[in-house]
């Protein structure tokens, strides 16, 4: 990590950031990079089967607050596969009965500048242990058209809401996959 970091630095300064941007750039870096991949498989799995992504309807990749029903996405692998592009979501059960619990903010490997591919291990690991145990639901969405690709962090920055509520039977049911 200390290799990393100290390279992030320089390329940082050689682009023309000052010594304060570069500092606080460093700083975000060391938090994000301790949240990654804190979490076992097993505990990963467990909290995947408790917390599921949602997605609203209104899908039409804008920036801001999600509108529009929510639906239950599930059939993803938890650790590798980003579940927005999920193929083999056919149910489409109705989450519109979920409270907000809170909103956090995200950060997610960057592949390409362009392309969010946020993992539900990654949004596991970054939800703050109080609210673990009261969240059953989360959805994603850009706050910023800058987000989505952050440079000096090499990261992708997104909104993550955080519902509380119950989860029906048959996704309650639904096996979760590494």
């Amino acid at each position: 990590m200390e290799n990393y970091l100290e390279n992030k630095r320089r390329s940082l300064k050689f682009l023309g950031y000052s010594e304060e941007e570069v500092e606080n750039v460093v700083k975000a870096l060391t938090c994000i990079l301790k949240t990654e991949n804190c979490l076992s498989k097993d505990e990963a799995l467990a909290l995947a089967k408790q917390i599921r992504p949602v997605v609203s309807s209104d899908i039409h990749i804008e920036v801001g607050k999600p509108r529009g029903n929510k639906v239950w996405l599930v059939g993803s692998r938890i650790y590798d596969e980003s579940y927005i592009y999920n193929t083999e979501n056919d149910d489409y059960t109705l989450a519109n009965d979920l409270v907000e619990l809170a909103e956090i903010t995200t950060y997610h490997q960057c592949h390409h500048q362009k392309v969010l591919r946020p993992t539900i291990y990654e949004v596991l690991c970054q939800i703050p242990q109080e609210l673990r145990d009261k969240a059953v639901a989360f959805e994603l969405y850009v706050e910023k058209a800058g987000d989505v690709y952050n440079y000096p962090l090499d990261r992708h920055i997104l909104k993550c809401v955080l519902y509380t509520g119950k989860q029906p039977d048959k996704i309650a049911n639904c096996e979760v996959c590494w």
